[in-house]
């Protein structure tokens, strides 16, 4: 499968990503969760750092790389996994402290 950089190969995984951490934080802190509205600000720092990274791998790697490319690898690969790899860890810790 080659990396296009497509808008859809960018989005799509991102939405994913971000439904599945709002499912997963939902998760979490049941029975009694809540929306907070004033922690989406907080967001941009999630989009930032990918796309910090997503710059640095573009502007360092020869032969040139876009970085819609970049950003649809980073996008794709990692979004998903780091959001189920972090409901797992918060998993793990609530059942070794009770």
């Amino acid at each position: 499968m080659a990396l296009t950089g497509s808008a859809a190969s960018i989005a799509i995984p991102t939405s994913i990503a971000l439904a599945l951490w709002a499912g997963f934080d939902w998760l979490n802190n049941q029975p009694d969760a809540q929306f907070f509205p004033y922690g989406v600000p907080a967001l941009a720092w999630y989009v930032l750092a990918p796309l910090l990274a997503a710059i640095v791998i573009a502007l360092s790697s020869r032969p040139v790389i876009s970085l819609a490319r970049v950003c649809s690898l980073l996008a794709g690969a990692r979004a998903g996994w780091i959001v189920i790899a972090q409901f797992a860890i918060e998993a793990f810790r609530a059942r070794a402290v009770d």
